[in-house]
């Protein structure tokens, strides 16, 4: 039952190894133990590790599970097991987040000006695929909608990701904006700035990325497995928005140019990083991300939002400068937002 370490995982490493033990004629050397449990490493465990590690290490016994012997622990509160007599690290202790600040101030201080924002090695950090980018697809919706309700859209992506939207249609003449928020695409109707924008007589779609709203499944496995896998989730969702936007530029009922608005840091990051590499925004606009990426270490660096070695290419001024479009960050009054995006609509 433990989420981030799965019996499927650990039963897929332990079939992967087996051939090389089976090799050497030491197949009896491997073994797994399943345990109806949480992320634990309770006292079944553990006794299966002690009969194990009797036979391999000390030549004892045939592996069977070895009971524990009683133990007296110290109270986890006990002065004994304390790193520092206080029982807190003092204040001038480095610490792993200021030793991950400093280091990250100082690849901040090596990167290029904002005007020579280097587009290639933002690609690599990324891990950005080469070529054309494919459109999503529109697939039928299934239900019945009342009158007034946003219209339900379903796009699937090349790599059959599903990206449900709804829209809320103005006219073939109205701008267009994609709205996107961590919450979910009901969420992006319901905040601001889309009722403004509606006010406004603006097309409104709001997009479910991958591991948002209905699409929402662990969040924090899908953010670490793709760190380890080399291709960040901002990357992924960054591909979903455009392949999203390449689809909506083929229909002739929603009125070009787009912009493009995010509600989040994850969010943000996601649409700069869209902007920055894929371009044909009029404006982007968002919310939740500082003017510095070293200012999120006050906050926390949300895991969907991480990128490994990302202040080695770009900090945020670089991805605004990189969108070849005006950019703002924090939204700002909602009515100064709306009259800045029409303007760069029209």
């Amino acid at each position: 039952q433990d989420s981030s370490f799965t019996v499927r995982g650990a039963q897929e490493a332990s079939a992967e190894a087996l051939p090389a033990y089976r090799a050497y004629g030491r197949e009896g050397n491997l073994q797994l133990r399943e345990f109806d449990c949480g992320h634990d490493y309770n006292q079944p465990m553990r006794e299966a590790l002690y009969g194990f590690v009797l036979k391999h290490l000390n030549g004892e016994g045939d592996s069977s599970p070895t009971a524990e012997p009683a133990l007296a622990l110290e109270p986890h509160d006990s002065p004994a097991l304390r790193c520092f007599e206080s029982g807190h690290v003092p204040p001038t202790t480095a610490t792993v987040r200021s030793l991950a600040r400093q280091d990250a101030a100082a690849l901040r201080d090596r990167l290029p000006p904002v005007g020579g924002a280097d587009r290639a090695a933002l690609r690599e950090v990324l891990a950005w695929p080469a070529g054309a980018l494919p459109a999503a697809t529109p697939e039928p919706v299934s239900g019945d909608s009342r009158p007034g309700d946003p219209e339900k859209l379903l796009l699937r992506t090349a790599d059959g990701v599903a990206l449900p939207g709804l829209l809320l249609r103005a006219g073939a003449e109205a701008p267009t904006a994609v709205v996107i928020d961590e919450n979910g695409a009901q969420s992006a109707l319901d905040a601001t700035p889309t009722p403004a924008l509606r006010e406004s007589g603006w097309n409104v779609l709001a997009l479910d990325l991958r591991g948002w709203g209905e699409t929402r499944g662990n969040a924090h496995l899908l953010a670490t497995d793709s760190l380890l896998w080399g291709k960040p989730l901002v990357t992924q969702r960054a591909l979903d928005l455009l392949a999203a936007v390449a689809h909506l530029r083929t229909r002739g009922d929603l009125g070009q140019p787009l912009v493009l608005l995010a509600n989040g840091p994850s969010a943000a990051m996601v649409c700069l990083v869209a902007s920055a590499l894929g371009g044909g925004f009029a404006a982007v606009a968002v919310n939740g991300l500082p003017e510095s990426l070293l200012d999120l270490f006050d906050v926390g660096v949300p895991a969907d939002g991480a990128v490994w070695n990302l202040l080695t290419a770009a900090d945020v001024p670089h991805l605004k400068a990189l969108s070849g479009c005006p950019a703002r960050s924090p939204f700002g009054p909602v009515e100064d937002l709306t009259a800045w995006a029409r303007q760069a609509a029209e």
